[in-house]
C-alpha cells in the first residue's frame, strides 16, 4: 500500500489566488501527481445552494 502525502500546496500570485486556484502536489514512490484546481466554481455553487436553502428555493438533484 502506497501512502500519498501532500508535498506542496502552492498559492499562485494575487490574481490567481483571488480565483482560489492552487497547486496540489501528491507524491509517493512510483509517481508524482500535480493537478491544478480551480475552486472558484465549487465555492460559488456552495454559496448559491446555501442561499437557496435559506430562502426555501433549493431542490436537491436539479443541478
Amino acid at each position: 500500500m502506497y501512502v500519498c502525502g501532500v508535498v506542496v500546496v502552492l498559492f499562485k500570485k494575487l490574481a490567481v489566488t483571488h480565483r482560489r486556484r492552487f497547486l496540489l502536489a501528491l507524491a509517493n514512490k512510483k509517481y508524482t501527481y500535480c493537478p491544478l484546481f480551480d475552486c472558484y466554481c465549487a465555492i460559488r455553487k456552495a454559496r448559491t445552494r446555501k442561499k437557496e436553502k435559506s430562502e426555501g428555493q433549493y431542490q436537491p438533484g436539479t443541478e
